[in-house]
This record gives structure tokens, sequence and C-alpha cells, in this order.
């Protein structure tokens, strides 16, 4: 069954129990972090330049300061503003599937 995540679970009353979970589905914001577009993700996000390696910004997820390095995502829910966050690509791949690519 794809999407479902097997998890066990032991309990007094019942044993061992088998249940099923799905990853949460949210929607998510992103842009993609290059040299090139650094000033349009700063001010997207509210961050600043971290010198020669990509960009700092206020994480009210983890609040907490993020770093995210040229070649990286930065993404935000859709529902809350403020919950930026940083991916790899390959992180971001493994957790997320574009569903609308905006056009530049």
């Amino acid at each position: 069954m794809e999407g479902y995540i097997k998890v066990k679970a032991k309990t007094k009353e019942t044993g061992t129990m088998i249940s099923r979970a799905r990853p949460r589905n949210i929607v998510v914001d992103f842009m993609f972090l290059t040299k090139e577009n650094v000033d349009e993700v700063i001010k997207w996000c509210g961050g600043w330049k971290a010198g020669l390696i990509g960009i700092e910004f206020y994480s009210q997820l983890h609040d907490s300061y993020d770093k995210a390095f040229y070649g990286n995502y930065v993404i935000k829910e859709s529902d809350n503003p403020r919950h930026f966050r940083e991916y790899s690509p390959i992180e971001f791949e493994k957790h997320f599937e574009v569903i609308d690519n905006a056009s530049t």
C-alpha cells in the first residue's frame, strides 16, 4: 500500500498492535535559492544575506534562525506565513511533489 507506514505499538491491554499512518499532507510554497534570485528569496522570507554561502532567516516553526545555502529550497507552509524552513534538493524531492511550478 503506497503512502502508508506500518507502525508497531505495544500496549498492556492488547499486546502488539499493527497500525497504519500516512504522512500528513500539507501544501507548501517554495523557492529554489540561487545567487541570481537571492534578493527575491530574501524579500519573500524576510531573510538576509549570510556572507557568500546563502541566506539566513527566522523560522517561527522552530523559534530560531535557519540558513539556506545556494542550491537549497526555502519552503513556507501555505497556511502559515511565518513557517519557513530549508531543504536540500535530496530532502525536498523525498518529501514533496511539485503540484504547481511557477513560471519565471
